[in-house]
């Protein structure tokens, strides 16, 4: 249902950005939008759509933050690692001097990259089968 709401809103759109038949075929187009916009199946649609939203919004924003903060602590786990190994891999004597590059050999290795957030533990229910999305 909603692809077929998408295709013809599409049709529509693409009709009066490419009509060359003027000011009339536009003003059409607009009291055909109009008037099905204010259709009552539409009206049940849009309902349905926000009732849809303002009820995952919530989890929605829980999930971001938590996978706002798990991106977080593994920047800074990763950050803190690549500090160690250089602190602790090239005493004050090993160090080259400002101006001196070191050699390949002596190039410090990467720091370790994050490891990725867990996935989420919700999933979407499965649709019923011979329904199109």
């Amino acid at each position: 249902m909603r692809s077929r709401i998408l295709f013809v809103v599409g049709i529509a759109v693409g009709y009066v950005v490419g009509a060359r038949a003027g000011r009339s075929a536009y003003d059409a187009v607009v009291e055909r939008v109009k008037g099905a916009a204010g259709s009552p199946t539409v009206q049940k649609v849009a309902e349905k759509a926000k009732d849809a939203v303002e009820e995952k919004a919530p989890k929605v924003a829980e999930v971001a933050k938590q996978a706002t903060e798990t991106a977080t602590a593994a920047a800074t786990a990763a950050k803190e690692a690549g500090e160690q190994t250089d602190d602790e891999s090239t005493s004050d004597e090993e160090k080259p001097a400002e101006d001196e590059k070191p050699s390949e050999d002596e190039k410090p290795d990467e720091a370790p990259k994050p490891t990725p957030p867990p996935a989420s533990s919700t999933t979407e229910a499965p649709k019923p089968a011979g329904t199109a999305s």
